[in-house]
C-alpha cells in the first residue's frame, strides 16, 4: 500500500517515512533505511524520520549512527523525552552509563510520566549497586503503568536480592499475570517457594519455567533437588544429569548428582561425581567431605 503511496506522491517525505516504519516492522532494515533517507532528503527537518532512522540503526547495531540521528533529532528543538530516552539506549548500549543516566534523567525531566525511562533508569540503578535508587525508579514505572510486567519482574529481582522475600513473590505473581511467558519469573519465584517451604508451588513453578525454556540449567538442578529431598531419587537424577548436559561445568549439579547417587547406592558413580567436583573447585568441602566418608565405605 505504501509503496503505491511514494510512487503515486514521489515528493511527499510522509508516505516513505511510514514505508520505512513497515519495512522496520516487517524486518527489513536495509530497506526501511533507504525509505528514511529519502523522507529525509525531502524533509531535513522531519523528526519521526530522524527517530525511525535512528531505531532502525540500533536494530542493526550501528550505535554510531544511531546516536547521529537521535542527536540530531534532539536539537530540532523537539521536547521530546522519547529522543533522550532513545539517546540513554544508545549510549547504555556502547557502555557509555553515565551518558545513558544523564539522558534518562533528561527524559523524564522533559516527561515525569514516560514510564520507559523510569524503567530504563531502574534497570541501571539495579545492575550498579543502586537498589533503593532502582525500586524507586520502578516504582514510578508501574505507577504511570501497572501492566509494565517486566518492570514488576525486574523489581522483584531487587527485592529478593535484599531478602524481602514476601515482596518479591509478590512482584513476579504481578508479573505472570500481566505476561505468563516470563521464565525468569517463573524461576524465581520458584526459588522464593523453596525458602518459604512451598515445595509443591515450587516445583509447579520450575516446570513451568522449563517448559518455555527447556536450557534452563538452574531450573534442572533445583527440580531435582526437589526431587532429591522428597526421595525420588531417580527424578532426581534424570534432572541433574539434564542439568549437566546443559552445563557440563555445573559444580553444584554434579555434586547434588554424586548424592543422589549415593541415596541410591551407587557408590562408585557417587564417588566420580565428587571427583569431578575437586577438579571444578579444587576446595569444595563438602565433597572432600563426601569423597572421605565414600572411600570408607568401598
Amino acid at each position: 500500500m505504501w509503496e503505491d503511496v511514494t510512487r503515486k506522491s514521489p515528493g511527499k517525505a510522509r508516505g516513505f517515512t511510514t514505508l520505512g516504519f513497515a519495512y522496520s516492522k516487517m524486518g527489513w532494515l536495509d530497506r526501511a533505511i533507504e525509505a528514511y533517507h529519502c523522507a529525509l532528503k525531502l524533509d531535513p527537518d522531519s523528526v519521526e524520520a530522524r527517530i525511525d532512522l535512528g531505531n532502525a540503526y540500533m536494530k542493526q547495531g550501528r550505535l554510531t549512527d544511531a546516536l547521529h540521528e537521535y542527536t540530531i533529532a534532539s536539537q530540532s528543538g523537539s521536547d521530546s523525552a522519547q529522543i533522550q530516552n532513545n539517546l540513554g539506549d544508545a549510549y547504555l548500549k556502547r557502555g557509555q552509563v553515565k551518558e545513558a543516566i544523564e539522558n534518562y534523567l533528561t527524559a523524564v525531566k522533559m516527561n515525569p510520566n514516560y514510564p520507559e525511562a523510569h524503567y530504563n533508569l531502574g534497570n541501571i540503578y539495579s545492575e550498579h549497586g543502586r537498589p533503593e535508587e532502582a525500586i524507586q525508579e520502578y516504582r514510578m514505572a508501574l505507577r504511570i503503568n501497572p501492566d509494565l510486567a517486566q518492570a514488576h519482574n525486574n523489581l522483584g529481582n531487587v527485592y529478593l536480592a535484599q531478602g524481602r522475600l514476601d515482596e518479591a513473590a509478590l512482584e513476579y505473581v504481578a508479573a505472570l499475570k500481566r505476561d505468563p511467558s516470563l521464565e525468569k519469573a517463573h524461576y524465581n519465584l520458584g526459588n522464593i517457594y523453596v525458602k518459604q517451604g512451598k515445595l509443591e508451588d515450587a516445583f509447579e513453578k520450575y516446570k513451568s519455567a522449563l517448559k518455555l525454556n527447556p536450557e534452563n540449567a538452574e531450573a534442572h538442578n533445583n527440580l531435582g533437588s526437589l526431587y532429591l529431598n522428597s526421595g525420588r531419587y531417580d527424578e532426581a537424577i534424570e534432572e541433574y544429569s539434564r542439568a549437566l548436559e546443559i552445563n557440563p561445568v555445573f559444580v553444584e549439579a554434579h555434586f547434588n548428582l554424586g548424592k543422589a547417587y549415593s541415596k541410591k547406592g551407587l557408590k562408585t558413580e557417587a564417588l566420580n561425581e565428587y571427583k569431578t567436583v575437586l577438579k571444578l573447585r579444587q576446595n569444595f568441602l563438602p565433597a572432600q567431605q563426601a569423597i572421605t566418608s565414600l572411600d570408607g565405605q568401598l
